[in-house]
């Protein structure tokens, strides 16, 4: 029972820390700003490389309206800064390697970036219902372990693990690439498997700054 106690006081612990960390970067991140991460097919590409070019050649057409589509959406977003950063490039990110990775709106390579752990990471991904482990490319990002720490194993994968339940959606991280959770607006819907209803990137966009911005209100009533 005692341990049980000191279990539960230890993880109870954790996670107002962290909440307190989430609560931090939210209420400085109109002078940080947020990360967004465009795909690169990378993987798929060498797949194709000398066996089927005229599928490689649509797929990185495909590829680079999507992403220049995403990019010209987040033009409309204001609440806070916005860069942009490949996949291929998330491990850079990680260790927070900014320089010659980031880059803006007009595609020009951002220079001594200074973010002080205030900023989030956005990506157009598939949330995760549970949330214990996220797989991403090439990398494997576990959840922290016994002390804290973030454990970070190499890993062969193409997409996030867990995913029964999750909805399509603009979805955002932490700087560890762990994503965030209620109660802070982590996601907005894009509804992409439903054609009826789906959200073009522009709306999803501005309604992930909606959420952002009633969240804000609500947590710090002028």
């Amino acid at each position: 029972m005692r341990i049980f106690i000191i279990t539960l006081f230890v993880l109870s612990g954790m996670a107002v820390q962290s909440q307190t960390r989430i609560d931090t970067i939210f209420s400085n991140l109109k002078t940080g700003g947020i990360l967004v991460r465009l795909k690169t097919n990378e993987n798929t590409l060498k797949a194709l490389q000398g066996k089927n070019d005229k599928l490689a050649e649509r797929i990185i057409q495909e590829r680079d309206k999507r992403n220049l589509m995403i990019i010209n959406a987040f033009k409309k977003f204001s609440y806070c800064e916005v860069y942009f950063f490949y996949d291929t490039n998330s491990i850079s990110i990680l260790e927070q390697k900014f320089n010659h990775v980031l880059f803006d709106e007009n595609f020009q390579k951002v220079q001594m970036v200074s973010l002080d752990n205030n900023y989030l990471i956005a990506n157009f991904n598939t949330t995760i219902e549970n949330k214990d482990t996220v797989e991403y490319d090439n990398i494997l990002y576990s959840s922290r372990n016994s002390e804290g720490k973030l454990r970070v194993n190499n890993a062969k994968v193409l997409y996030s693990t867990d995913m029964e339940g999750g909805v399509d959606a603009l979805t955002l991280y932490l700087p560890d690439f762990i994503e965030l959770q209620a109660p802070f607006p982590y996601y907005a819907r894009t509804y992409e498997n439903l054609p009826f209803i789906t959200r073009s990137y522009d709306e999803t966009v501005l309604r992930l700054q909606y959420k952002i911005v009633k969240y804000m209100e609500t947590r710090y009533p002028k």
